[in-house]
Formats: structure tokens, C-alpha cells, sequence
């Protein structure tokens, strides 16, 4: 997240997916800001949300993105805001402070059964967004992480180690009227 985007319209869409999955109970926010934020700034920023800040919230470094994700372990609900999105491992590669893995993600899931990690996700291939957030998906679900995609020109991934507590995203979603054709799955899942 860069400070100088806040209150754009992905941040409208963030807002509205938590105010929509509230049943869920209350919602942490990692913004794991790239850029120097002040704390009364990133509270700013979560207050705008409804959400809970988690700190430390600066990824200026690897060092500081690594300290934000740790802090995020025994979290509740959480929304974890990337710069650009997630992206799958690659051999011998750590993933930009810019990004987050999915490997960090299926972690996040981990650490906390039953809960809910929400991740902002615009690191889609231009050419075929759909399968692009469909194969990060496909690979938490390989690894025993419940997972479904929003896409949207702001897309998300939602994911838990619960397939419950996913299924709760999915009943929030429609019944706040998103459209079935804007959730990803795994192929060949319901």
C-alpha cells in the first residue's frame, strides 16, 4: 500500500467488502505501507476501512515486510494490503516487499484456524486475469487452504483453513448481491 493512494477506488471496494463480511466478526488491517507513514496516518487509514491496525505496518524493507506478516499471526479476521498483489513462489526467489506470497498467505491461514485473511490482489496477468488469480487459488487449495477469488478491476483472494469459513465469504457475497460470475474458483469446485 502507498500512502498517496488512500481513498482511491480500490480502497471504496475494500471498505465495502468488509462492511459486507461484518457477520464475520470485527477485521484487522495489514496495509504494509512501502512508503514513510506516520502512525496517525496509517490510523487514518484503518479507521477509513473499520478496521483494526495491525503494527508494525511499514514494508519499506524485506526486514520490516517480514516483521508486518509475523505480527499478523494470531490476528483475527484480516485484510493484508499488498503494494501490487500476490504472487506464487518461485525457486530460489523471495517475493518483493511489494507483494505478498502465497506461501505467506497459506501461513497466515495457518496460524489461526477458522479465520478469515482477505488479500488485495492486482498482480493478474493482463492477458488472462481470471486464470492468473484462479492458479493462486488452485495452489492454496492444493495446500489445505480453503480459497476463493473476487475479480473486479480491484480483485481480492479470500482464503482461511476453514472450508466454512470460506463458504461464509461466498453467502456474505451474494447476499450483499455480488454476482456468482465475479467469484473465482478452483475448477471443478462449488
Amino acid at each position: 500500500m502507498r500512502l498517496q493512494y488512500f481513498g482511491d477506488s480500490y480502497d471504496i471496494v475494500k471498505r465495502a467488502l468488509l462492511q459486507w463480511l461484518a457477520p464475520l466478526g470485527p477485521w484487522d488491517i495489514q496495509p504494509l505501507f512501502t512508503d514513510d507513514v506516520s502512525p496517525q496516518q496509517a490510523a487514518m487509514f484503518a479507521r477509513f476501512l473499520g478496521a483494526r491496525l495491525v503494527e508494525p505496518f511499514q514494508a519499506r524493507t524485506q526486514k520490516e515486510h517480514q516483521a508486518a506478516l509475523n505480527a499478523c499471526h494470531g490476528t483475527g479476521n484480516l485484510l493484508v494490503d499488498p503494494d501490487i498483489g500476490v504472487v506464487l513462489p518461485q525457486a530460489r526467489k523471495v517475493a518483493k516487499r511489494t507483494h505478498l506470497s502465497t506461501a505467506s498467505l497459506q501461513a497466515l491461514c495457518m496460524s489461526n484456524p477458522g479465520r478469515v485473511i482477505m488479500a488485495f490482489d492486482q498482480a493478474l496477468r493482463r492477458e488472462a486475469p481470471e486464470e492468473s488469480l484462479r492458479s493462486k487459488i488452485v495452489w492454496l487449495s492444493e495446500r489445505q487452504t480453503a480459497a476463493i477469488g473476487f475479480r473486479s478491476h480491484a480483485s481480492f483472494i479470500f482464503c482461511s483453513s476453514s472450508t466454512d469459513s470460506v463458504g461464509g465469504v461466498t453467502r456474505l457475497l451474494h447476499e450483499a448481491g455480488l454476482p456468482d460470475s465475479r467469484i473465482v474458483r478452483a475448477r471443478g469446485s462449488s
